[in-house]
């Protein structure tokens, strides 16, 4: 399977999971709302699609120099030296 599928899969399954698991939740400690089952599925799917879409680009386009001119974007004035990427990772936690 390609992994642009396997990721739009997951996507949707995770959103449907999510639904469910809602549902089942708002049954036990609130009140049953299984009536909203047929739109949230279409939206769990619309958000999966989504999701799955967006991690499956991030999956195909991501390497190490991606991740550098991210670096370069979001720190405009930051030494990109490894002393300067640590700086940033124990900065940020």
């Amino acid at each position: 399977m390609h992994s642009g599928n396997a990721a739009l899969i997951a996507g949707v399954s995770a959103r449907i999971a999510g639904l469910l698991a809602f549902l089942v939740v708002h049954h036990l400690w609130i009140r049953p709302i299984w009536f909203i089952l047929p739109v949230g599925l279409v939206i769990a799917d619309g958000g999966g699609l989504a999701v799955g879409w967006a991690y499956g680009e991030l999956l195909l386009t991501s390497t190490v120099c991606g991740g550098l001119e991210f670096l370069a974007m979001y720190y405009p004035n930051q030494d990109l030296s490894v002393g300067g990427l640590k700086e940033i990772a124990n900065r940020n936690g």
